[in-house]
């Protein structure tokens, strides 16, 4: 499911494959922008993607994108809980 929403006059886009988004998840993203915009202040959009995997060890994946000016930034991280991923 997609969700686009915009924070601070940055555009934010969330995708989740397997996971509902809920109030925990939303305000963990929201704690995360403000913490990354004090080091990243020129990021223009963020794209933000959550997914769960029963089958693997790693069952929750997190892929970020930040669009700043030149080439965009993507990192991930995988693991059991949302909270140290994000």
């Amino acid at each position: 499911m997609k969700h686009t929403k915009n924070h601070n006059q940055m555009k934010l886009d969330i995708q989740t494959i397997g996971v509902e988004m809920n109030d925990y998840l939303d305000r963990k993203i929201q704690n995360m922008i403000k913490k990354l915009k004090k080091i990243l202040p020129d990021v223009n959009w963020m794209d933000v993607y959550l997914k769960t995997n029963e089958a693997s060890v790693n069952t929750r994946t997190v892929v970020l994108r930040f669009g700043i000016p030149g080439a965009d930034i993507v990192a991930s991280d995988s693991g059991d809980r949302w909270k140290t991923l994000l």
